[in-house]
């Protein structure tokens, strides 16, 4: 009886173990790749390729996290295992957006980076930066005011770093408090909620600020970043001569043209995925991209 006991406690224990180890770990549907949740602001993808880097990805301004699994699909397929970031105000956690501020998005920003280097660092592994819009200016004013560098190489989409001069007009807004919602340009099936607060606005031009005024020698590292002339937020003139002031002489821009007989969505400042570019314009990003990779990972 004794025996049969134990059999029993030993079966319902495998059992236990297995659920948890399931409940832990799933995979994504396109490329098998395992993705482990962390907690609300981290998320794990581990490619099942040889591994050749490492990779942050940070998303836009009031856009879903979840959306950036295109473009994390891609750097999976590509040897690079990825943690995905998904920054206070954008975790469907109702009324979060009301008291976001640039020093708790740099703070989550660097954390990531933190993990990352924790990862990497024990398999000799470089560091690739991967943002669109909001994630890349964050993750560049907390890297330009790090004094050590975060990363080695950037894949960035339409960084905001030089908005359009009636982007300042939401300015005005100021008055009515953090909690009021301006309604944005984002397509509904990108967008984290319905609209976006004062407050993530006020966080967004002061990462702007910070690295109009800081040292961007830190973020000086082979990059490519993608725009769209017609972008609607990000002035791409003003893009590229803050990258020539700033001495940044290892980036390089693709100017991208939205491929609108197929592309679903018709915001210039959404570009990524094969939806909102159109798949001739995202072929174009893709074989840019590989061709980086190809280059500096080889």
């Amino acid at each position: 009886m004794k025996k049969i006991t134990i059999m029993a406690g030993s079966i319902y224990l495998f059992f236990l173990l297995f659920h948890l180890i399931s409940c832990s770990t799933c995979t994504t549907k396109a490329a098998g790749e395992k993705k482990v949740h962390m907690d609300d602001t981290y998320e794990w993808y581990f490619t099942r390729k040889p591994e050749k880097a490492a990779a942050l990805v940070v998303h836009g301004l009031n856009t879903r996290p979840d959306r950036m699994l295109f473009i994390i699909e891609m750097l999976l397929q590509n040897g690079i295992s990825v943690l995905n970031v998904k920054l206070s105000g954008h975790r469907a956690i109702p009324d979060e957006m009301n008291d976001v501020s640039r020093d708790i998005w740099a703070a989550e920003i660097t954390a990531g980076f933190h993990w990352l280097h924790d990862y990497a660092d024990k398999k000799n592994l470089p560091i690739i930066f991967t943002a669109f819009s909001l994630g890349g200016a964050s993750g560049l004013d907390a890297a330009c005011a790090n004094n050590r560098k975060l990363f080695d190489y950037a894949l960035l989409f339409a960084p905001a770093l030089t908005v359009r001069w009636y982007t300042h007009f939401i300015k005005v807004c100021y008055v009515f408090g953090n909690k009021f919602v301006i309604p944005g340009k984002t397509p509904l099936y990108y967008r984290a909620n319905t609209g976006t607060t004062v407050a993530a606005y006020k966080s967004l031009f002061c990462h702007i600020r910070n690295i109009e005024k800081a040292d961007c020698h830190m973020i000086n590292v082979p990059c490519i970043c993608f725009i769209d002339p017609d972008d609607e937020l990000v002035d791409s003139k003003k893009l590229m001569s803050f990258i020539q002031k700033k001495k940044l002489s290892c980036w390089e821009v693709i100017l991208l043209e939205k491929d609108t007989s197929t592309a679903e969505e018709t915001y210039h400042h959404l570009i990524i995925d094969a939806r909102s570019t159109g798949k001739k314009t995202w072929t174009l990003i893709e074989s840019n991209i590989t061709r980086f990779l190809d280059r500096y990972l080889e």
